[in-house]
């Protein structure tokens, strides 16, 4: 299967509906139109996104969407690689690592420590001309974790194909 450059929008859902209209309007590249929560962020840029965990408490979680649109009229097969490291509280055990749930239109791709899904590109099947799918990214720590000892930074990005 040879790459294709198709043109994909990632945006952060909550609360970019608006600004999304406008950038998309003007013409502008829609870019960083995430917002700040109970210190986890969801930032895009182009067709990368980075979840960033700056607050976190044990026993609490946080979730975060994105949505990706084909704007073409052709069908795309969508590609997804996370680049990051797994993260663990100020204890450094296991057991006590950040922990991430991702999941497509509702089905979970992925359960486990945030950052250990592997630096490789996972497919995710295809999104037809027109259409957009979204991406629900959920953090929590484990209630007998320690705090976050430091900032945890995740990047994912997407890549298309025909």
């Amino acid at each position: 299967m040879r790459p294709h450059h198709v043109r994909l929008l990632v945006v952060p859902t909550a609360g970019a509906a608006l600004l999304g209209g406008v950038l998309w309007l003007s013409g502008i590249p829609l870019s960083n139109a995430g917002g700040t929560d109970e210190g986890v962020r969801l930032v895009s840029e182009g067709t990368e996104a980075t979840l960033v965990v700056t607050d976190l408490a044990p026993g609490e979680s946080a979730e975060r969407s994105i949505s990706i649109s084909n704007p073409g009229s052709e069908p795309t097969r969508l590609s997804m690689t996370e680049h990051g490291d797994a993260v663990v509280a100020s204890g450094g055990a296991a057991e006590d690592a950040l922990q991430l749930v991702v999941e497509r239109e509702g089905v979970r791709l992925y359960a486990g420590p945030m950052g250990a899904m592997s630096d490789v590109a996972a497919d995710q099947g295809w999104i037809a001309g027109g259409s957009r799918v979204t991406f629900t990214f959920t953090v929590s720590l484990p209630d007998e974790a320690p705090p976050l000892a430091s900032r945890a930074e995740v990047s994912y990005t997407w890549e298309t194909a025909s």
